[in-house]
């Protein structure tokens, strides 16, 4: 009976031990949590995302932008340390995150008009490519309808997509049907149009995948060729001085509530500061694109039918316009930039 009306005394003293523990464990994680949360981003703080292989060339440039827009300090975050790409639009929705590269793949959801460009043509240099859309009346109607949206596009830059074959070198348009090929999705009416079967996987496992047999070609940007080490199980890589391409474009976004709060000369100045660091990358790029052309034999080089591929290109061109009845004129100004024609 004593040793019950001790414990009974004592029970609100056990309570009350038990709770200052509790919170003692748990408030360091929890003030973590928060001064991680996108609803405590400060106002004076400047967040861009980039992607995982752009971080360094970002360091000062995201410095410069603090200095433009008056901010205290600043964030940058790369796409795997923020989620998924979904969680990135979200994040420049709610404003937490102010200026953010997204593949135009992404973008589409919000822009619609962007669905349009991922055009295939015969030209080998992205950086021709980049130079002539940014002077062109297409980004000018890009860009309006991007506003329209209140999604303000402040550049755009196009990245070298490589066609990779464990098996013979697609030659031809008809050396695509009925093979499966590993794709972005926003790639997949390009191939479906080529007869082929497009799907996707996690990026860890495409080459692994090719491996087991699951696919037999793959349509990838160069750094996740360089990064998987694709060029090691290539049994044919189309020529690019005489081969078709298409290109992996993306766009560098700000915010609605960042870009409302500017004022014209700033908005400006952020375009141009755009232009600039697109034409780095695009430096930088080039030179990744011929160390990775250097690791590759010369039996793994194909040549294609350069005539064959220009007659799709063109009967493709023209399908994409009857779909997109929408978009015809800025299809048509697109066309214009990127002509058939190869780069002499």
């Amino acid at each position: 009976m004593r040793l019950r009306l001790t414990f009974d005394r004592c029970a609100p003293l056990i309570v009350v031990l038990r709770n200052l523990a509790l919170t003692c464990f748990f408030l360091p994680q929890f003030a973590l949590l928060t001064a991680l949360s996108p609803s405590t981003a400060h106002a004076d703080s400047l967040t861009v995302v980039v992607p995982a292989n752009a971080e360094e060339r970002w360091t000062n440039r995201v410095t410069r932008l603090k200095d433009l827009l008056r901010k205290d300090d600043t964030l940058l975050l790369t796409q795997g340390q923020t989620g998924s790409w979904g969680e990135i639009v979200e994040g420049l929705k709610e404003g937490w995150i102010d200026v953010a590269i997204l593949p135009l793949g992404v973008l589409r959801q919000m822009v619609p008009a962007t669905a349009v460009w991922h055009l295939p043509f015969v030209q080998v240099s992205p950086g021709k490519a980049e130079s002539a859309v940014a002077k062109s009346e297409a980004f000018t109607k890009l860009q309006a309808f991007s506003l329209q949206q209140n999604w303000p596009i402040l550049g755009l830059f196009a990245e070298r997509l490589i066609l990779l074959s464990t098996h013979d070198c697609p030659a031809t348009p008809r050396d695509f049907l009925g093979r499966r090929v590993v794709s972005y999705p926003f790639y997949h009416p390009l191939l479906v149009q080529l007869g082929a079967a497009p799907f996707t996987m996690p990026v860890g496992e495409i080459f692994a995948g090719l491996q087991k047999g699951h696919g037999t070609l793959t349509l990838v940007p160069v750094h996740m060729a360089v990064a998987a080490d694709l060029p090691s199980i290539a049994v044919g890589v189309p020529d690019p001085r005489n081969a078709p391409m298409t290109l992996g474009w993306h766009a560098v976004v700000a915010s609605p509530a960042l870009w409302a709060n500017l004022k014209k000369p700033v908005r400006k100045e952020i375009g141009a500061l755009t232009t600039e660091w697109i034409a780095q990358d695009r430096r930088h790029d080039e030179q990744r694109y011929d160390s990775f052309h250097k690791t590759l034999t010369e039996s793994q080089l194909c040549q294609v039918d350069a005539e064959a591929w220009a007659t799709f290109i063109e009967a493709y061109r023209q399908h994409i316009r009857s779909e997109n009845a929408a978009y015809v004129e800025l299809l048509d100004a697109l066309f214009a930039a990127l002509p058939l024609e190869r780069d002499q």
